[in-house]
């Protein structure tokens, strides 16, 4: 199940280019979901708002997961997949462990997220991060962690990554309170931020990996900013963006890889052949689902 065995050398060298190009996106995932925090949302207990974010990030990342092996095991009785079977522990803990572990490279973040969201909100709850000096200082003490935590990329599934993400998800917070205004001291405010800022770039000399941070935050300057001509075709774009990351995964990882490595493309153009069939296979599921879907299931 190896993701590198199945490409060309010069295919490998444009994924890694690609991936040092866009090593922000989970970073901006996180963030947006901080983003997307309302602040009415304290008044929930954490139980409940444990259960909420499990039905819309836990169950997906099963079902995703799930689909993601089943679709390697029918590639694998007509010959063109290795079978996960072969994988499989022969102990009944590692097999608990393998059906519930999330399928890679995408589905690990959702796990990561769901404790994130959770860990934030309990905090909240408990009155610790009620104030906006009290967010901005966690943030700063959470990039100050890889003083002594490893961080090669700025995107991994690996546990030392949590600050990072977490972080970035506290920053989406207080950008949010930023742009709707809704902060009460901006005296404070600006503090906390001038705070952050100056853990963050002392940071960056040491891990320049979190200077992707950067990224989301001037993306939220910008589209705050944009003229309302160009707000529609990005609303569209967002709310497209949701189908490709749900379905791109399943989709790309057992199938077009496989397949599309037998033609003889390699390089650049076996990757935007990949890139423009998986956009349209994502969309043309996430638009049959919606039409069928008459009880809601795949709102999750």
């Amino acid at each position: 199940m190896a993701f590198t065995s199945r490409f060309d050398t010069a295919t490998l060298a444009s994924i890694e280019m690609l991936q040092r190009i866009f090593g922000w996106c989970v970073l901006a995932f996180f963030f947006a979901s901080g983003f997307l925090h309302r602040d009415t949302e304290p008044a929930e207990s954490w139980t409940g708002f444990a259960r909420k974010r499990a039905r819309r990030l836990l169950i997906p990342c099963l079902a995703f997961s799930w689909a993601y092996k089943l679709a390697l095991l029918v590639g694998a009785s007509f010959g063109v997949t290795p079978s996960p079977l072969s994988q499989m522990p022969h102990t009944a803990v590692g097999f608990l462990r393998e059906a519930f572990t999330p399928a890679t490279p995408q589905f690990y973040f959702l796990v990561h997220l769901f404790i994130i969201a959770v860990g934030i909100h309990a905090m909240v709850r408990l009155r610790i991060l009620r104030a906006e000096i009290a967010r901005w200082l966690l943030a700063a003490i959470l990039v100050q962690s890889y003083w002594l935590l490893p961080l090669e990329k700025p995107h991994g599934e690996a546990l030392s990554h949590l600050p990072l993400y977490a972080a970035a998800y506290l920053l989406g917070m207080q950008s949010a309170n930023l742009v709707n205004r809704s902060h009460r001291n901006m005296r404070l405010h600006a503090s906390g931020a001038a705070l952050f800022g100056a853990s963050w770039l002392s940071i960056a000399v040491f891990r320049p990996q979190v200077l992707h941070l950067a990224v989301p935050v001037l993306l939220v300057f910008l589209a705050s900013r944009l003229p309302e001509h160009l707000q529609s075709p990005c609303t569209f774009l967002g709310r497209q963006s949701g189908a490709i990351y749900a379905w791109h995964t399943p989709v790309v990882m057992p199938l077009l890889s496989l397949l599309l490595t037998k033609l003889s493309l390699t390089g650049w153009p076996l990757i935007l052949a990949m890139t423009i069939v998986t956009l349209s296979v994502s969309l043309a599921l996430d638009s049959i689902v919606r039409r069928f879907d008459k009880h809601g299931v795949f709102r999750l």
